[in-house]
This record gives C-alpha cells, structure tokens and sequence, in this order.
C-alpha cells in the first residue's frame, strides 16, 4: 500500500487549530446567495418557477433591507439579567417584539413590488398585509416562531418570516461584532499590559 508523506506546508495548512472556532454570523451576502440559488433552481419546465422567482425576490429584498436597517439591542441590564438565567437574550415568543419588525415587513413588501408585475392573487396578499393591524401581524408573527400551525396564515408565512429573519440577522450580527471589538481590546490591553511588565523588569535588572 503506497502512503504519500505530505510536506511541511501541507501539514501546517491541515492543521486543525486554524480552523475556525465559531462561525460568525454573515451579513454581507446571507440573502443574496439564497437569491442566487433560488434562480438556479428556476426553470421553464419547473412547474415551481414562478413561485422560486417570488422567494428570490423575496430574498433579494431582505439582503437590500439588512443593509439599511440596524436593530436596536436589549440593554445591557437586561441582557446580564437573561444570561445569568441562562435564557435566550431576545426570547423568540415574547409580548415586547420589537415593533420595527413590522417596518421590515412593508420594506420587503415593496421590494417584491419593485421586482415585477405582480400576479392578481399576490397583488391582494400585499395589499392585505399592507391594511392588517399590528396585532394581528404581531399574533401572526408569534405563532410562527412557536409552531402554532392552525392559526398560521400560509399565504402570508413567508413575507412574515422573512422580516423577522432580517430582524434576527441584523442583531446576531450586531451583538457578534460588539464581543468581537470587546475580545480584540482585551486582547490589546494584555499586550500592552505585559509589555510593559516586561520593560519594568529590564529596567529592574540594568
């Protein structure tokens, strides 16, 4: 049996403390690549076309949304508060949702607007959604994210779904980056810290 011996460059690029402890949360292409796969699916014998055009669209919308829209984070009381309970900082069922989700929502809604002609059906779906009240889109909202199938409404699930995922996103990502920035100034500071020691004990021994 032959066995081939890699080199020393091969070795060190296979070595597995390179490789990423966690995966960060992407936000410069999350949707667009959903996009992108979506239209790959798309075919003119697909009797699913049209509705893969729709969700790229969708996607496409949500990626131009994240790239404008900044969620607004807990407090940092409250978020002390959820993790020495070891409890989910922002709860996925909660009375106080964030009510900017709903604004996600019409900017989604006007993106697939602006992706095409619509077809009569999903022309009324967005005018619907457009006219339903926030308690309703709230309830809608909630019972998605906690599986109450019977009242989901299935024509409006993934307009609502996909705001609430652009709302998700663009928290992780947030929060992600914050601890990124905190870990990289503690790190500065250790180094700044120990060089300093080091330049005390040199001075300590001349």
């Amino acid at each position: 049996m032959v066995q081939r011996i890699l080199d020393a460059a091969k070795i060190e690029s296979l070595d597995p403390m390179a490789i990423p402890r966690l995966r960060m949360p992407e936000r410069a292409t999350v949707f667009s690549a959903r996009a992108a796969r979506l239209l790959q699916l798309v075919d003119v014998n697909n009797p699913l076309a049209g509705y893969l055009r729709l969700m790229a669209a969708l996607a496409d919308a949500q990626q131009r949304a994240l790239g404008i829209f900044t969620v607004t984070m807990p407090a940092r009381d409250a978020i002390e508060l959820h993790q020495r309970h070891s409890r989910p900082i922002v709860p996925a069922s909660t009375d106080a949702r964030d009510p900017v989700w709903r604004d996600v929502l019409f900017m989604l809604l006007d993106g697939v607007e602006a992706a095409g002609a619509l077809t009569p059906p999903l022309a009324q779906l967005v005018a619907r959604l457009r006219a339903t009240d926030a308690a309703t889109l709230d309830t809608q909202a909630d019972a998605l994210v906690t599986l109450r199938f019977a009242e989901i409404d299935p024509a409006a699930a993934p307009f609502i779904m996909a705001a609430l995922q652009v709302v998700d996103r663009s928290r992780e990502s947030h929060r992600c980056q914050g601890r990124a920035v905190s870990r990289r100034a503690g790190r500065m500071s250790r180094v700044r810290i120990g060089a300093g020691r080091e330049r005390g004990a040199r001075r300590r021994i001349a």
